[in-house]
């Protein structure tokens, strides 16, 4: 079967003199970069995977080093990156990574809602 054009539903302007970074530049800045680094390195991903590019080893990257992060730009960065990155495999079956992508979600939404109706008893 032949490679079959994924549907694009996110389009991001990029500059013509842009330079794509190689993959494991981009691993070693969201592992052991300060925020600013991490939030640089998250904008490339998402430019890189906008346009078609395949990084199937930053997603558990991802997860680990920058999901558990509390900086706001980070936070609306990685809601862009969810909506555009791959989620399931090729057969159709939903990644095991993503199960681990809303559990995250999940317990900070509990966290919330229980401080939430703590405050209003």
């Amino acid at each position: 079967m032949s490679s079959i054009e994924q549907p694009c539903y996110t389009l991001i302007n990029i500059s013509s003199d842009y330079e794509m970074p190689n993959e494991m530049q981009l691993k070693a800045d969201l592992e052991k970069g300060d925020s600013k680094t991490k939030i640089e390195a998250l904008k490339k991903v998402i430019h890189m995977i906008a346009n078609g590019e395949r990084l199937p080893g930053l997603l558990m990257i991802i997860i680990r080093f920058v999901l558990p992060l509390q900086d706001h730009t980070i936070k609306k960065l990685l809601l862009i990156f969810w909506e555009i990155v791959p989620k399931t495999t090729p057969d159709g079956k939903l990644l095991q990574e993503m199960i681990l992508v809303c559990d995250a979600y999940r317990k900070v939404n509990k966290n919330v809602t229980f401080f939430y109706n703590l405050i209003h008893l």
